[in-house]
């Protein structure tokens, strides 16, 4: 699955050796006119501090919309929505919160959910606090803390020097990104019913069952926004439609009752982030 460096590993070395690369990468900006170039260094050190980042805080915003219709009849609308803002820190011991609006039909109010994120002798735990006030603990992985929970935020981390410069105006670097092993996300493995694969400690058994099953499945697609200013990362939009539409016209073909599949235009995900390395003060409830 989607494997995450250890967050507390030369965590001061590595943010200080990133935001000299980034300094670099803007004078680079500055004082050269091979746009390329530039835009690779400050595309580097831009993926380098955001994963090198002792805190930073999120805007998440995912609408996910489409409709099934049987025979010209509809028969189900899935929808879920959610707004949320994060923050995480892992300076010493990774702990943060995310306070969630969501709602599952687009005509319901929102729900509120507070969840809290903590880690107690490298082990992790959320602490969720819904509406009704009861807390509820429970342990995780590193994979479900936050920020590593955002699918964005793990493929660019890992993947993000990849993508290519298709945008640029005087205040930010647009880049483009095609995932190149979507299976390696829980939440897109999921989707694709490849749950039963997430144990896998052999890589190879997930990537020769995709590739026989799964060759014309249209992967997710980044755009990743970078500031000229500091050289960091302010947002990364996840367009999954196609992924979604290629996905569930495989599962189709498998069967003799055919179902037609409608994504809505609304469906994507918007991860705002901003707040670079400024610590705030989380009080865990008990």
């Amino acid at each position: 699955m989607t494997s995450c460096n250890n967050p507390k590993d030369n965590v001061s070395n590595n943010i200080i050796n990133s935001e000299n690369n980034s300094n670099q990468a803007i004078d680079d900006l500055n004082n050269t006119t091979d746009n390329s170039e530039y835009a690779i260094s400050l595309l580097q050190s831009s993926v380098e501090k955001l994963e090198n980042a002792d805190s930073f805080k999120v805007n998440y915003k995912s609408i996910t919309s489409y409709s099934i219709i049987e025979n010209g009849t509809l028969i189900k609308n899935i929808y879920g929505e959610f707004d949320e803002v994060g923050y995480f820190n892992k300076k010493e011991e990774i702990i943060g919160y995310a306070y969630t609006n969501y709602r599952y039909n687009k005509d319901d109010d929102f729900i509120n959910l507070r969840t809290y994120y903590f880690e107690e002798n490298n082990t992790f735990f959320i602490k969720e606090e819904p509406e009704d006030k009861k807390l509820i603990t429970t342990q995780i992985t590193l994979e479900e803390m936050i920020p590593y929970k955002y699918d964005g935020i793990n493929t660019i981390i890992k993947y993000g020097t990849q993508a290519n410069l298709i945008a640029e105006n005087n205040e930010e670097l647009v880049f483009h990104l095609i995932h190149p092993k979507w299976y390696e996300s829980n939440g897109l493995s999921s989707f694709a019913d490849l749950g039963f694969l997430i144990l896998q400690e052999d890589n190879t058994v997930i990537e020769d069952y995709v590739e026989e099953h799964y060759s014309n499945i249209i992967p997710p697609e980044f755009t990743v926004y970078i500031s000229k200013e500091d050289g960091l990362i302010s947002k990364i939009e996840e367009d999954n439609s196609a992924f979604m539409s290629s996905i569930l016209d495989y599962h189709n073909n498998l069967v003799e009752n055919k179902m037609e599949y409608i994504i809505e235009k609304e469906t994507k995900s918007t991860l705002e982030i901003y707040n670079y390395n400024i610590n705030e003060i989380i009080e865990i409830p008990n």
